[in-house]
């Protein structure tokens, strides 16, 4: 019911005149209809097509960062891989 987005390293790749890839990484913060608080990182893909000179957003991937540790997902965790993960 009430939600923030942070970007966070978005890159914007081409790689031909009219197709291209984006990666990034979002958190998104609020509360939800029911006014319980979550916050979730994630990082997102996304491939571009160029049509009559504009730019698409034509699909997208969304992946959840997991603690290696556990192999759980971990919805809140660290961007640093080195939080979770250790030999």
């Amino acid at each position: 019911a009430d939600a923030q987005v942070a970007f966070k390293d978005l890159e914007v790749t081409a790689t031909s005149p009219t197709s291209g890839y984006s990666t990034m990484i979002q958190r998104l913060r609020g509360k939800s209809a029911d006014g319980k608080p979550f916050e979730m990182t994630y990082r997102i893909s996304a491939n571009l097509v160029k049509k009559n000179g504009v730019w698409k957003w034509v699909h997208e991937h969304v992946s959840f960062p997991v603690n290696m540790a556990t192999k759980g997902a971990d919805f809140t965790s660290s961007i640093d891989p080195k939080k979770n993960f250790s030999f």
